[in-house]
């Protein structure tokens, strides 16, 4: 899915909520892992590990 920018894009996989999954690349998977514990922290919830 094209996008303008790595910030776009992790915005725009957030929105498809908890049944996604970013598989690729990689620079990506780990910027939506880090919003993911960003929200976790903010909720209390303890973030799951990134493999």
């Amino acid at each position: 899915m094209p996008v303008e920018s790595r910030a776009v894009a992790v915005t725009d996989l957030l929105r498809l909520g908890t049944e996604a999954e970013v598989l690729g690349p990689p620079k990506l998977r780990q910027a939506v892992a880090e919003a993911v514990g960003v929200l976790a922290e903010r909720y209390g919830a303890a973030p799951a590990r990134v493999t």
